[in-house]
């Protein structure tokens, strides 16, 4: 059966250590000047500065960045004070690139984090390509759809170390394969929190 063709960028499912993900996010402002667009699995990276409150900002991040982490949700207008915001009451995406406002967002900025993502390999992933890094390629949300399309390129599979994610393995479902367009389980191989890292200023 082929896997079905719907890319919903990274998903948070467990710790590394095999854990589950505790639905547990950090907060982050993407300022009213940013011109991304947004939507709930959307990678992204530190941005200089934040808001009059101290919350920091992040903005959208690009294939071979060095990420921050992944959106879980957007909170609704006026959460800057909602330190204690969590994942499971937020609201969804999308985040479009003309902003009238800031906007808050969730973020998964753990680097024990694995999440499951689509490929864009269009025939069969090749099991040597396991345990191999990647790049992924920035997808946008398409309206009326909250969540984002980014995937792994699987055309950029290697040993190189500055590639963003480390593949671990293909999502273990009755219904994924290894044919185009799978499932896999990655952990961002390029962390701004995971050891010593250029800094934005």
């Amino acid at each position: 059966m082929a896997n079905v063709d719907r890319a919903n960028g990274f998903a948070p499912v467990k710790h590394f250590n095999g854990s589950p993900w505790n639905q547990q996010a950090n907060m982050y402002v993407i300022l009213s000047t940013d011109t991304g667009a947004y939507g709930v699995g959307s990678a992204v990276k530190s941005f200089a500065g934040g808001d009059a409150n101290g919350v920091p900002a992040v903005t959208i991040a690009a294939a071979g960045n060095v990420l921050r982490g992944v959106i879980v949700g957007v909170l609704p207008p006026g959460s800057n004070g909602n330190l204690n915001a969590d994942a499971v009451n937020a609201t969804p995406g999308p985040i479009p690139t003309t902003k009238t406002r800031d906007y808050y967002v969730l973020v998964v900025d753990d680097p024990s984090v694995v999440f499951e993502i689509q490929a864009n390999n269009s025939s069969d992933f090749p099991t040597s390509d396991l345990n191999s890094n990647a790049n992924m390629v920035v997808g946008v949300p398409v309206s009326p759809s909250p969540f984002a399309t980014t995937e792994l390129d699987a055309s950029t599979t290697d040993t190189t170390n500055t590639l963003q994610l480390k593949i671990l393995g293909k999502v273990q479902r009755p219904n994924v394969d290894l044919t185009a367009n799978t499932k896999l389980l990655v952990m961002i191989n390029q962390h701004e929190l995971m050891g010593g890292t250029t800094a934005v200023a």
